[in-house]
């Protein structure tokens, strides 16, 4: 039997929000300091990439900027628990010397579940533009597209996979984020 995309999007809500699950798009504290680099040039290529995974999460991914630049962050979750649940929402990257703001345009999705384990595993593709920021990034602009993946390990009861809350310490994200950035006053 198939599960509709729509169940696919509640569970990966599901995992994400803390208290209710371990939290999917949640994260720990921000990672080890990194100044930024030399002045870039007003249009390149930047990259993002961020990883949580285990227990004691909160919900703040922590991300690692490079390319035009280099920077260190997190993500902030929504109240619902997701980065990115309609397209156009306007979501932040808070960085150390400023905040980056940008939209989505959802592409793809797909989750599966592997019945023997319980394991959980779901993509997303999706389409971004860079809106503006603050501090240092203020006026930036670009887009690019980005990809998120969530594993974990669902509860089994009566035999079977729930579709909620998945077992404590067994959730992993994934966030990698590759586009154009400009900035002509940086």
């Amino acid at each position: 039997m198939g599960i509709s995309g729509k169940a696919w999007r509640k569970l990966a809500a599901a995992v994400a929000v803390p208290g209710a699950a371990i939290g999917a798009l949640a994260g720990f504290g921000v990672g080890p300091a990194m100044a930024s680099t030399a002045r870039p040039s007003p249009v390149a290529i930047e990259t993002l990439h961020g990883h949580v995974a285990g227990t004691g999460l909160s919900p703040e991914v922590p991300v690692q900027e490079s390319g035009a630049f280099s920077d260190h962050g997190y993500i902030a979750m929504r109240s619902d628990g997701h980065i990115i649940n309609l397209s156009g929402n306007r979501q932040t990257v808070r960085l150390s010397r400023g905040n980056i703001y940008f939209g989505t345009s959802h592409d793809h999705y797909m989750g599966t579940i592997a019945r023997q384990s319980c394991t959980w595993a779901y993509t997303e593709t999706f389409s971004y533009g860079i809106t503006g920021g603050t501090g240092r990034y203020q006026g930036a602009r670009g887009s690019g597209r980005a990809r998120i993946q969530v594993t974990a390990v669902l509860r089994r009861q009566h035999g079977h996979c729930t579709l909620g809350e998945p077992t404590p310490g067994t959730v992993s994200v994934t966030i990698d984020a590759r586009g154009s950035f400009y900035h002509g006053a940086m």
